[in-house]
């Protein structure tokens, strides 16, 4: 019998951790290839989650010959929703995305997602009432190993090995399999005893259900694993396929800590948890981001850490079985509330400070973990009583922040920094040092506190309010703002003054300021002894043609402008828009089209703006549209590269900008390339250290595309041709991709 129940319950977490990835990939065109929308996605999985597991605790004190064929229908019900996709009517308004994103996905995986939620409490219910004697808790571990394996098996299985079509096809069978197993574990229903309706009572302290650390200990980690997913995708190797690391690390604490043997000591965990949380601090308050690999490796451990503690302290709060359903309820509402947290509370909260939901909740986590004795080197110090206990660690905040003051003032004001003896100084040392001595020394202050969870919390937070002042590598923040589709920031270098658009850690656009004005010279990717300057060099021989630009960054291209040409520029991100229109932070718009005359700046995304074109408008299209790092998929498959032939005149270029740290995306236009017969070259311009910061540019890769040789004129004989596709490697379509066979795993 535990066989069956524990078979049932894996096989709903296959299922339903493959629908999460499968519906992210089929919003992707319609939302753009930002981290957000993965975390509106995770919002929603959560809070269909909260309703399955609210379905579960009622219908499973009804009579069991009630609870049977009332879920054999609402699974049921669900089929009707098949075959898993999107309306044909989808799009997102920039304007308000999440409000349009949230019901956009309950339309596709709301009934059959919320059926397949109900299983891991409802089948402990009915196991329960099936065996009163035995403990139905492991079946909560074989949940979410089933989870695990579901999430793994979409990037490494499933998505190269099949469509969306195949793969909606292949897990509606999945499905039909699945309700067959439910029907099973009824059967074992049938001499069961009546449900028992009321709730057990009974926590060792004062006889209540612990609900409200139940839903704390819930909260904090839910809120963490989409915080961590946003660094890790944003700020440090912003690849799509990442986004279900943090989420399967998140599940396998689930698995440790509700395992019937524990795997991992749990007083090892308590141990490590605060170590953790100092190291991830450490890295959001320098805003560190190299080496690479050693971020990452922070980010994931510490929430893994982290997580495993919150939940190891939920595993150790478990009711008894009558209150199983309650429980669970409860983690589903904190998980959901961490989720409302980051997706739409913090954006609106701290749109002005970065993420600071990230460190609060790592101060939040550690204050809900139970003191512990004193470790042996700290025994010795005198314990503070009532008001005293705070005053220790608002003094290792106070500390940061005055340092962090004093660095500020100095290496900000001019005045003042050449007035230092010798114009060398602590001062003037890089950043990522710079931050390690004024974070440093306050976190090893910190550590002292770790044997006592609310003071050590109340440091974390203080020390976060003071890393606001906090000047990272470039110099003071001109503009800051976060929304849906991730930070947006324009800083002034200190080395010459250039104002750059950075978003995570990728660059976005720079342009130099001499005399209190923008210099109208296209820097970065778009100088115009690169790439870029010979596509509008041969474009512009052929006469002054509308070109059209997918992606507007601080609209550094625009500088190519010839006078009277019509532009259009299609972003997805209105705050994108606005920083490129303000002549206070970049002048490339302001200075190219007075007063606006020939622009136009399109809201929305772009393959879907640009699909509303007339037919060969465009003498050439400049495909530079970049989520952080990362270009979404959707604007590269095979149906999309036709759209934008359409929209070329006779004769033009389509050119697409595929620097990428962490993707090697040529193969997937030479392969689109070749089967529609087109004509195709790259160059890449190596730009060493020097040149760049002498001249601005930097390295840069782009691919143009043709209808024909004759098309490309000069670019046919000066660039490279592609190099030969590797065998097997398959066209992405706008029902197959695969990041996987693009991923650069030894780039740093």
């Amino acid at each position: 019998m535990a066989r069956a129940f524990a078979i049932t319950v894996f096989v709903g977490a296959v299922l339903l951790f493959l629908l999460e990835p499968l519906t992210g990939r089929l919003v992707l065109p319609h939302a753009g290839g930002t981290p957000a929308v993965w975390t509106t996605c995770l919002l929603v999985y959560q809070v269909l989650m909260l309703a399955g597991y609210a379905y579960a605790d009622a219908v499973g004190r009804l009579m069991p010959r009630i609870q049977v064929p009332l879920h054999m229908v609402v699974l049921g019900v669900a089929v009707l929703t098949f075959p898993i996709a999107l309306p044909a009517s989808a799009e997102l308004r920039v304007d308000r995305p999440v409000l349009t994103l949230l019901p956009l996905l309950l339309q596709t995986i709301g009934l059959p997602f919320f059926a397949l939620a109900t299983t891991a409490p409802l089948m402990q219910r009915w196991f329960a009432l099936a065996q009163p004697k035995a403990n139905p808790y492991p079946l909560y571990a074989a949940s979410n190993a089933g989870s695990l394996i579901g999430l793994a098996a979409y990037p490494f299985l499933v998505e190269p090995s099949l469509g969306l079509a195949a793969q909606g096809l292949w897990w509606a069978i999945g499905y039909g399999i699945f309700a067959v197993l439910v029907l099973g574990c009824a059967m074992y229903l049938r001499n069961a005893p009546a449900a028992d309706v009321t709730p057990a009572r009974a926590d060792t302290t004062n006889g209540a259900l612990p609900w409200g650390r139940w839903l704390l200990l819930s909260l904090a980690p839910s809120s963490l694993l989409m915080a961590a997913t946003s660094a890790v995708t944003t700020d440090i190797t912003p690849v799509p396929l990442l986004w279900v690391v943090p989420l399967a690390l998140y599940l396998i604490t689930f698995i440790l800590a509700f395992a019937g043997r524990p795997v991992v000591p749990h007083w090892l965990v308590l141990r490590l948890a605060p170590i953790a949380s100092l190291a991830v601090a450490y890295v959001l308050f320098t805003m560190s981001t190299t080496p690479w690999w050693a971020i990452l490796l922070i980010h994931l451990s510490g929430l893994f850490v982290i997580a495993l503690a919150c939940h190891g302290e939920l595993a150790l709060l478990k009711p008894p079985p009558t209150s199983l359903t309650r429980y669970y309820l409860v983690i589903s509402v904190g998980g959901a509330l961490g989720g409302v947290f980051n997706a739409i509370i913090a954006p609106l909260l701290f749109s002005r400070v970065g993420m600071a939901e990230y460190p609060l909740m790592l101060a939040l986590a550690a204050g809900l973990l139970p003191s512990r004795p004193r470790a042996k080197f700290l025994a010795n110090l005198p314990e503070a009583t009532g008001w005293r206990t705070l005053l220790f660690p608002l003094a290792v905040a106070g500390l940061a922040a005055g340092m962090i003051g004093l660095v500020r003032l100095i290496r900000t004001n001019p005045a003042v920094r050449d007035g230092l003896p010798f114009g060398l100084t602590i001062f003037q040392i890089p950043s990522d040092l710079l931050g390690g001595v004024l974070f440093g020394i306050p976190l090893v202050l910190l550590f002292l506190l770790v044997d006592r969870p609310r003071r050590f919390a109340v440091g974390l937070a203080g020390l976060w309010l003071a890393s606001l002042l906090f000047v990272g590598s470039s110099g003071p923040a001109l503009f800051y703002e976060r929304n849906f589709f991730g930070p947006v920031k324009v800083a002034a270098e200190l080395a010459d003054g250039s104002h750059i658009m950075v978003h995570g850690s990728t660059l976005h656009g720079r342009q130099f300021w001499r005399d209190g004005k923008g210099v109208n010279e296209p820097l970065s990717y778009y100088g115009r002894p690169g790439p870029i300057g010979d596509v509008m060099r041969v474009a512009a021989s052929r006469g002054p043609r509308p070109v059209a630009a997918c992606g507007l960054g601080a609209g550094s291209v625009a500088a190519y402008a010839s006078p009277g040409q019509k532009w259009t520029f299609y972003e997805i991100d209105p705050t994108v828009a606005a920083v490129a229109r303000d002549p206070n932070l970049f002048t490339y718009l302001s200075d190219n089209f007075p007063g606006g005359a020939n622009l136009d700046v399109v809201l929305g995304d772009a393959r879907l703006e640009l699909a509303r074109a007339a037919d060969g408008s465009f003498g050439v299209i400049i495909l530079d549209a970049f989520s952080s790092d990362s270009i979404p998929v959707h604007l590269l498959t095979r149906e999309a590269i036709q759209m934008y032939l359409s929209k070329l005149a006779p004769g033009g270029l389509l050119t697409f900008h595929v620097s990428n740290r962490y993707l090697e995306l040529r193969p997937v236009l030479q392969a689109a390339a070749r089967e529609l017969g087109l004509a195709a070259r790259y160059r890449q311009e190596d730009v060493t250290a020097d040149v760049a910061n002498r001249t601005g540019t930097i390295t840069s890769i782009w691919v143009t595309l043709a209808r024909t040789e004759d098309d490309l004129g000069p670019l046919a004989g000066r660039w490279n041709r592609l190099p030969q596709l590797r065998p097997g490697f398959r066209t992405w379509t706008d029902d197959y991709s695969n990041l996987l066979s693009v991923f650069q795993f030894e780039n740093e």
